[in-house]
Formats: C-alpha cells, structure tokens, sequence
C-alpha cells in the first residue's frame, strides 16, 4: 500500500512554516508540555508524516490533535485513514458512521478505500463517482487513481489516468501518478521512455532523474543508471535519495563497502528511511550475514508500507535467515507468511523443500521444488 491522500509530504526543508510548526510540536512533547494547535496545523503535520511513511508518528499526532479538538469531522476522517491504511477495517468503518459531514472531500475518499481493502469495488466505485461528480478536478482524478494502484486495481487505476490528462501532460504531478501506474504494473519500459522525455524538457528534475535510475535499475541497464546517477550527483551531491540510489549502484557492481556507506548515511539523513532499510536488508542478506539483516526485516514489515512482491521478499529473507540459524519453525512461519503476499515466489517455494528435507519429509520436499520450478525464470 502507499499513502494516496494528495498533500501527501511536503519538503520540511523547503517549507519554513511546516518546519516551525513541526519544531514547536517536538519541542512541547520532549518538554512534557501543552500548545496550543489548530486543526489545519495538526493535519498539515500529519500530512507530512504520512506522505513520509511514519504512520506511527502521524497517529500520535492525531491522537493528540483529537484531545484538544475531539469532535473535528477532518481529524476523525484522518485517524479513519490511518485504520484502513494499518488493515484494522472494522474500527475505521465503526469510526467513519459517527462522522458528520459526510459530503467531505477526504470522507469521501476515505470511504472509498476502505471499501478497495473489503475487496468491495463497486461500492468504492460508487463513493468516487460521487466524489468526481461533486468536485471534477485533475487532483480528484490523481486521487482516485492513486487509490486503485495502491490496491492493484489497474483498470481503474488507468481510466482515472486518462481522466486526468495523457502521460506526456506538462503537468509533472500526472506524469509522476502514471510512473507510479506502470511501475505497479511492471511497465519499467514504458516508464523509462517517458521520464526520458520529460527530462529532455526538464533536465533539472532531481525527482525524474532518481526514478529514471530506479527504472533502469529494474531494468538491469546499470551502465545507463551509473550515467543518470552522475546527472543526479551534479544537481545535488548531498541529497538523501541520492545516497540511498547511489548505494544500489554500488550493490550491482557487488562493491558492498561503498555501498553499505552510502545506504547508512541515507538512513540517517532520509525522513522515509524504507529505502534505504530495504536496500541494507539486501545488502547484509547477499553477504550471508544474516544477524545484521533480520532486524532490518523486522523493521522493514513493522513499517507496513510495503506490499505483494516486495514484502514477500522481505519474508523470503527471513525465512532463509531463520532456516541459516537452525530456526525452522521461524523459517516456516516467515514462508507461509511471504506467500500470502506472493504465491508466485519460488525462492519461497524452494526454502520450504529445503525445510521438508530437515524435517525429513521427501514428498513434501519434492512437491515444493516442483512449484520453485514452475515458477521460477530460471
């Protein structure tokens, strides 16, 4: 899942009144003190946070909004956000019906995801015609379609697109809405041809030329993204997600000391540090140093920002870590786990034969191999 409500995170650096706000905030808690704070500050703080991925600092923030404003329709609609978004459906949708206003832009949106997490898409489809209808803008459009690629409804996802104009539009915010589309749907392809475009236009884009990297990372075109990265470098040597892309390069190339360098400096300095926790996770993992990487498992499936393929790896290697340390009830917990997230994993598949065989269970073992062959590329 991603956070799709469209304010999603400013750049504290570039926002000097978020910055005093978020300053003012810390600064009360670690005091042990009260302040005084609107609701348009409470949300604009939250907004940050989620856009970040730290739900955990965005809930509080919420919770402690709600205790000076208890009955605000726009807080309550925000911590129902937050339940959805952390799969705890029955509280959100318990929460949602004691909201008044119900005619709400974020209400409305919020409805409409929690009825994609039901798996109830008609009725989702239902609240964001209803939602367009009353407020027919292109954020309307990004917004929903936002929702359906987060929930891998990519029908949808693609009507809204077009609704909100053509991949080539002038408007960045499309074109970074339809990366996201095809980046869900494995169209790397489609994605590299248009930031190349874009770019051609926009050769200051630090944004498109780190998803350009991304891209041809995926694509295994690591000498294109070595030059790409020297672009990005030149625009601004110290930026985080620099670092944290730079790291991966040096993870290609198999040069584990620079990029364990730059992947810890990204840690620090990144608001949203599952990147770069990913990326260090694989590191330690390719290592063989299992000890070091399971935390960053750990920490990475406690985040709850990641889903399908991508989770199901972070299980994948912790299983493989519990199974390296003679823990198989581990191992086969983290499998079954993983699977549930992608039942096309065949290193999961080929981990439980390895588990069977432990356990000395033959069939069982050759039955799972079977499946690691069908459905692996190799």
């Amino acid at each position: 899942k991603i956070v799709t409500m469209r304010e999603g995170a400013r750049d504290y650096s570039k926002d000097p009144s978020l910055k005093k706000i978020l300053d003012k905030y810390h600064s009360m808690r670690a005091e042990g003190k009260t302040a005084y704070f609107d609701v348009e500050e409470f949300c604009a703080m939250a907004d940050y946070y989620n856009g970040i991925c730290d739900a955990k600092q965005a809930d509080a923030i919420v919770e402690y909004a709600l205790t000076i404003h208890p009955n605000n329709s726009e807080l309550l609609t925000l911590k129902a956000h937050s339940l959805v978004f952390t799969d705890r459906l029955d509280e959100a949708e318990a929460l949602l019906e004691q909201i008044p206003g119900k005619q709400d832009y974020e209400y409305m949106l919020t409805m409409a995801e929690l009825h994609l997490a039901k798996d109830e898409e008609a009725e989702a489809k239902a609240w964001v015609e209803k939602l367009y209808e009353q407020e027919p803008e292109t954020y309307t459009a990004l917004d929903i379609a936002e929702i359906y690629i987060s929930y891998g409804v990519q029908k949808e996802a693609e009507r809204w697109l077009l609704v909100a104009g053509p991949d080539d539009s002038d408007d960045w915010e499309i074109v970074q809405t339809y990366t996201k589309f095809y980046f869900a749907s494995g169209g790397f392809k489609k994605v590299e041809s248009i930031l190349v475009r874009r770019l051609d236009g926009d050769p200051y884009n630090l944004e498109a030329w780190q998803m350009l990297i991304r891209c041809r990372i995926l694509l295994g075109e690591i000498e294109k993204a070595q030059a790409d990265m020297e672009f990005a470098m030149a625009i601004d040597d110290q930026n985080p997600d620099n670092m944290e892309l730079q790291g991966n390069l040096y993870l290609q190339t198999e040069e584990y000391d620079k990029a364990a360098a730059c992947l810890k400096r990204a840690e620090a300095l990144q608001p949203d540090k599952t990147l770069a926790r990913y990326s260090l996770m694989n590191l330690y993992a390719m290592q063989k140093r299992f000890p070091e990487a399971m935390p960053y498992c750990d920490i990475v499936i406690a985040g709850n920002t990641l889903g399908g393929v991508d989770l199901s790896r972070v299980y994948q290697i912790r299983a493989n870590a519990h199974l390296q340390l003679a823990d198989y009830e581990g191992a086969v917990s983290d499998i079954q786990k993983g699977l549930e997230c992608d039942p096309r994993n065949d290193g999961l598949y080929l981990l439980a034969g390895r588990v069977c065989l432990h356990n000395k269970l033959p069939e069982a073992a050759k039955e799972a191999f079977l499946q690691a062959e069908k459905y692996s590329d190799d």
